[in-house]
């Protein structure tokens, strides 16, 4: 099977990479690729595995730039998001409050499916060319979280967190950082 970690250069990116390159019940040899915007320092511990592939780049930069992309899941796979600059805002309120009143809050920019993403994105980069070419292993997994609603309503009672972003809002913002930074 083929595991794919985005900002898997990161510190929790290197550890997921090391609890992934070969846990009980998965074969040796699984695939695991960290995907992330810049290598990992050398100096950094833990380093990825020896197992683990690193690419460098994005998973916007492609379709951004008008490049063919192909999907390896079901057009209607779908997943609560959760854009990084919501998230970093909701980390930063929380390591920041003078209390809280929960160990954990959910945070959501919000829900989508993979064919959703690619029409908001087509809608911005009409010359964007994907393709759906479904891993038959990823089928009945990709499909569990589409109907899933998570509910930001307890951080913005007690901490006044809402999302900054939409899920449209959030793909504008990755369309235009992968195009000020070159690709």
């Amino acid at each position: 099977m083929a595991i794919l970690i985005t900002g898997g250069a990161g510190y929790v990116g290197r550890w997921l990479a090391h609890e992934l390159a070969a846990p009980a019940g998965q074969r040796p040899g699984d695939d695991v690729v960290a995907l992330d915007l810049r290598a990992p320092d050398p100096a950094a511990r833990p380093p990825l595995p020896p197992t683990a592939r690193f690419i460098e780049g994005d998973v916007t930069d492609r379709a951004a730039l008008g490049e063919p992309y192909e999907i390896d899941v079901d057009p209607e796979a779908g997943v609560p998001v959760c854009y990084a600059k919501d998230a970093a805002r909701a980390l930063a309120m929380l390591a920041t409050a003078d209390a809280v009143a929960r160990p954990i809050y959910n945070v959501s920019t919000g829900s989508a499916t993979a064919q959703g993403l690619i029409e908001i994105v087509r809608a911005r980069v009409p010359e964007s060319r994907f393709s759906f070419k479904p891993d038959p292993r990823l089928g009945p997994v990709s499909r569990i979280s589409r109907d899933w609603r998570v509910s930001v309503a307890a951080a913005e009672r007690e901490l006044g967190w809402r999302p900054a972003y939409t899920i449209e809002t959030m793909v504008d913002d990755l369309i235009a950082t992968v195009r000020n930074s070159g690709g």
